[in-house]
């Protein structure tokens, strides 16, 4: 990646914190990257394409993170997320969670009972993205161990569980 393009993606990163994808403009990216108009049009489009290739990256450094992850618990999950909140929260603010097969990941972290049909376990991954993505929106207020532990709880609750 160029380092124009890096710039770009930083400050429409911090933006997106704030703002949502409509609200963006170039002239903001521009001045808060301390670009040219000119040096944004050259690497993108517009701002649709830009959000497109940030999706694209997030995604592509998610999969290589996961595959490297795949033996870890889900506690390291969390701890990861702790570690890179701007990334996890842009993660789940553009919805990339649902797009992802994070649903897989989540399977292999969890046991469910023999019993459990489709819609329990739809359920349970849904409930655990909304823990998750809660924690991201109050800004990581509880640490990663005591949300592992709050969801370990309600898995139990349900005859669960999942890897520490």
């Amino acid at each position: 990646m160029t380092a124009a393009r890096k710039k770009i993606q930083t400050a429409v990163i911090k933006l997106l914190t704030e703002k949502s994808i409509d609200q963006l403009k170039v002239t903001q990216i521009c001045k808060l990257a301390g670009i040219n108009r000119s040096t944004f049009y050259a690497n993108y489009e517009d701002i649709y394409e830009m959000v497109d290739q940030l999706r694209q990256d997030i995604i592509d450094q998610y999969q290589e993170k996961i595959k490297e992850d795949r033996q870890k618990s889900f506690l390291n999950f969390l701890l990861e997320m702790a570690n890179n909140p701007e990334t996890y929260r842009l993660f789940f603010n553009l919805g990339l969670d649902q797009q992802l097969s994070v649903d897989k990941n989540f399977s292999e972290w969890m046991t469910y009972p023999a019993n459990s049909s489709k819609l329990d376990k739809v359920f349970v991954r849904n409930a655990v993205r909304a823990v998750i993505k809660a924690w991201i929106d109050d800004g990581y207020q509880e640490s990663p161990e005591e949300i592992f532990k709050l969801i370990y709880q309600k898995l139990q609750l349900l005859g669960m569980k999942i890897s520490k």
